[in-house]
């Protein structure tokens, strides 16, 4: 905690020291050695770069020097004993330059281990404002070394009032020409589309799946999928229940003891059985948006979180502190609206199709995922059905809506909107019910494309599943969607054929790997360049959970960040990317070290850097 608060401090110097001019750097030509060889000139800045690039590298490798084997001890030694440090007039560079090529070098190492894959999928969260200035923050996923990976590697400036075509056009130039991503080695894109100037956000995804057909854009495995479409929606009445959510859940997430309170009072009201929430803990706000039930469940608890907040606003015990209150008295506002309360009864039960899609997405199981795909297009078909009776669908939801709003307000006021329309009940069908089923229909099929599902269902080839040979008359081949992948597609259906045969009659008794990762660490996968191939192809899909939780790991690593109010302190997204590799300075440390004791002269030159560190 401590060198997080260090690194905090001295990133957020960094970022007011950014704001200074410098002197530039003039280009000096290479002169070629008599090897033909063009010998790098003496620059300070070229060799602050490759000290970061090789601190880097070691905090991706997890490792110190002495680590190392003597052979990369000697190559990492050479790269820094090539520095030739120059005394130079003034500051090449402010301090929070330095602070933005360390984490250019962090991103760079990263891209360079998903080339060595090289296949990935991009995934996005909710935008970040730090300032007046909004920010995408952005992940990879990836494998490496067998083992899944999910990485945040920067931030993308968000302008929310620009044109739509022009910000996309900007965001795919972000990604592709300055940060460098191969978006053809792109499989997945999880790109989160929720309020203001989402429209950019989409047309992004649509223009790399045109020029990328293999980048199908899917769900991210980080929240259940009736949250991740209900965020998707186009409607002011959903975004305004979302926010309001969001912020019950980060509410109550500030501490145990708001967990605890809300324990007290919820007792008796969930008519959602105990037993479906006994996998997560049932104070645990944040974790119940996972669940494909989660608006059933706020629906049922909003009587209970209600007392909660009241009892938390009213302080009479003096447990909460003034700013606790104010929030839990704005909160309590906020719920208690119509235009609240109705647009959720309303989600609640346009979702309802969808709780016959488990949350199997996020529990690992590749045989219950393939189950699953099953249900894909039978949930399409019942929103297409509840569509061609809304009246009849939507008379009932608004009288359920009705009655919970009547429960919780007492007399019902409506907004000056409604009074254009015959009544309250036709307003909220014309404006919730209809654009909510039309827009759940469309994310259906936008996140579950042909390509996807096809993609999923090699997930088929893990050893748990009972892997089937391909019959030769068979039209729909389990690795023909990714024969241009393949490093070999001339032997695919007899690989596969063959590790079909090779778990079936050589393995039978034996238990078999349950993980993609296990798998592709067993040694008749690396038989099989192949099939190794499919299942890190379909490991890098943001759909499915990642083994370790990795996803979880990091997203809610950035959110504990933003939480603590990382940016009301001043830090900026290049601070916040060095907290989230925090192990990158450690390692320059060493690095530094190793530096001055080859070179003691360069001390002089490493002390701006060595007290970053």
């Amino acid at each position: 905690r401590q060198q997080s608060e260090n690194i905090e401090v001295v990133a957020g110097c960094l970022e007011v020291a950014a704001e200074e001019q410098h002197a530039k750097v003039e280009e000096v030509e290479l002169v070629p050695d008599e090897n033909g060889h063009s010998e790098e000139p003496a620059d300070n800045i070229s060799n602050w770069e490759e000290v970061f690039k090789q601190a880097a590298k070691l905090a991706r490798r997890n490792c110190s020097l002495i680590d190392l084997n003597k052979p990369e001890q000697d190559a990492v030694v050479q790269k820094l004993t090539s520095c030739h440090w120059v005394q130079e007039e003034g500051t090449l560079f402010s301090e929070g330059e330095m602070l933005q090529r360390i984490v250019k070098a962090i991103r760079e190492t990263i891209l360079t281990e998903v080339q060595d894959s090289p296949f990935f999928s991009i995934i996005t969260d909710r935008a970040i404002s730090v300032g007046e200035v909004k920010f995408l923050p952005v992940f990879v996923r990836y494998v490496n070394d067998c083992i899944p990976k999910v990485e945040l590697i920067g931030f993308l400036p968000f302008d929310e009032s620009s044109d739509v075509d022009l910000q996309a056009k900007a965001l795919s130039a972000t990604l592709e020409d300055e940060w460098g991503l191969q978006m053809g080695c792109c499989r997945g894109q999880s790109i989160m589309c929720f309020g203001t100037g989402s429209k950019s956000l989409r047309k992004m995804a649509l223009g790399f799946l045109e020029s990328y057909p293999l980048a199908v854009n899917t769900p991210s495995e980080s929240c259940g999928l009736a949250y991740w479409l209900a965020l998707s929606l186009q409607n002011a009445s959903i975004t305004k229940v979302l926010e309001t959510a969001e912020d019950l859940l980060q509410f109550f997430d500030q501490s145990p003891k708001l967990e605890s309170e809300l324990a007290k009072t919820m007792d008796g009201l969930l008519n959602t059985p105990r037993e479906a929430l006994a996998e997560i803990p049932e104070t645990c706000l944040s974790r119940w948006k996972k669940r494909e039930d989660f608006f059933d469940i706020l629906v049922d608890m909003l009587e209970g979180v209600l007392n909660c907040l009241d009892s938390v606003s009213t302080n009479c015990s003096g447990s909460w502190s003034s700013s606790m209150s104010l929030h839990s008295q704005t909160l309590s506002t906020a719920i208690r609206q119509v235009d609240f309360v109705i647009p959720l009864v309303i989600l609640k039960n346009a979702c309802a199709p969808l709780r016959n899609c488990s949350t199997v997405f996020r529990c690992g199981n590749p045989a219950d995922i393939i189950c699953e795909l099953e249900k894909i297009m039978p949930i399409i078909d019942s929103f297409s059905k509840m569509l061609d009776n809304v009246s009849a669908v939507h008379s009932i939801w608004f009288e359920e809506a009705v009655e919970l709003a009547t429960k919780v307000m007492g007399l019902l006021s409506y907004a000056e909107s409604v009074s254009g329309y015959d009544s309250p009940d036709t307003f909220y069908m014309e404006a919730v019910s209809l654009p909510v089923l039309n827009g759940l229909t469309e994310e259906m099929k936008f996140n579950f494309s042909e390509n996807h599902l096809k993609a999923l269902r090699v997930l088929s080839l893990l050893p748990t599943c009972n892997t089937l040979a391909i019959l030769p008359e068979s039209t729909d081949k389990l690795h023909t969607i990714y024969l241009s992948d393949l490093p070999e597609p001339e032997t695919a259906e007899e690989d596969i054929n063959t590790w079909a045969t090779v778990w079936r009659e050589k393995y039978q008794d034996v238990c078999p790997p349950t993980s993609i990762s296990e798998t592709l660490l067993h040694n008749e996968a690396k038989n099989l360049p192949n099939v190794a191939t499919l299942l890190k192809l379909v490991a890098v899909l943001p759909s499915i959970s990642m083994e370790c939780d990795l996803m979880k790991t990091t997203l809610n690593s950035l959110r504990t960040l933003l939480r603590d109010g990382i940016f009301s302190r001043g830090s900026k997204t290049d601070a916040v990317m060095l907290l989230m590799h925090r192990q990158t300075l450690q390692s320059l440390e060493e690095v530094i070290e190793k530096c001055i004791e080859d070179d003691p002269e360069s001390n002089q030159f490493l002390a701006q850097v060595w007290y970053i560190s």
